[in-house]
């Protein structure tokens, strides 16, 4: 019997039973202690870590896929269900891999519905820009309307979905791509805020936006907010304008 037979004869419990037990083994065998303590310094988080370093996560995800041929973005975001309370760094970041794996996954309605569910379980800075670079961003730039939930996770309480928001964003200014006033529109909220988590990811939002050849229109964005914004927020968004640009914003 093949290989895929057997697969396809699992319930989905199994299947997930499986697929969890599979990626516990080699997300162990790659633990390294040393690597532990440096994420811990540079990542504060409450989320459960066990050392493992993003290019071996990402090989690891590759090698489930190669090993169980009949994985399917369904089971996935079910994996990712099960296992994100309590969050464990590794298998949260295991599971964006895996997702990213699929051929048109920002397309998935149900994918989109989960996102606004898994936003409630980040715990740091490392999670959110995963989420929000990889996935999110590239389904906000498939279909604009799901602005309306960036929106949303703007007027939340926490600092994680706020930041959610706004690095869904830069996927739009990504692959010669360019959404100036996307990136405009979902800072624009937040120009007062004063979390360092968030004030930063407006400054990355808007750098992005001008790399991508909206500087022009950041930089009239930010001279119509400096008199209002958190002055540490226009410093970071101005940092790809040119210096007679950033002058004139911290005059």
């Amino acid at each position: 019997m093949s290989q895929d037979a057997i697969f396809t004869k699992k319930t989905n419990d199994e299947y997930l039973k499986e697929l969890e037990k599979i990626s516990i083994e080699k997300l162990t065998k790659k633990i390294d202690l040393n690597y532990k303590k440096t994420v811990t310094g540079f990542v504060p988080t409450d989320a459960i870590i066990l050392g493992v370093r993003v290019p071996d996560i990402r090989s690891i995800a590759r090698e489930i896929k190669k090993e169980i041929p009949a994985i399917s973005l369904n089971l996935v975001t079910s994996f990712m269900d099960k296992t994100i309370s309590p969050v464990t760094r590794e298998l949260f970041l295991l599971n964006i891999f895996l997702i990213t794996g699929f051929k048109d996954f920002y397309t998935d309605k149900a994918l989109w519905k989960k996102i606004d569910v898994w936003a409630d379980s980040l715990l740091d800075w490392e999670m959110t820009d995963q989420l929000g670079g990889m996935i999110s961003g590239e389904m906000v730039v498939y279909d604009l309307s799901r602005t309306v939930t960036l929106k949303k996770w703007l007027k939340s309480r926490s600092v994680w979905k706020r930041r959610l928001a706004l690095i869904s964003t830069i996927a739009g200014n990504h692959k010669k791509r360019k959404n100036t006033q996307l990136a405009i529109e979902i800072s624009r909220p937040l120009m007062k805020d004063k979390a360092p988590n968030v004030y930063k990811a407006v400054g990355f939002a808007l750098r992005e936006a001008c790399r991508a050849g909206g500087g022009k229109e950041v930089f009239q964005f930010l001279m119509s907010e400096k008199n209002k914004a958190n002055k540490k927020t226009i410093i970071e968004s101005a940092k790809k304008l040119s210096e007679k640009e950033q002058k004139q914003l911290l005059v």
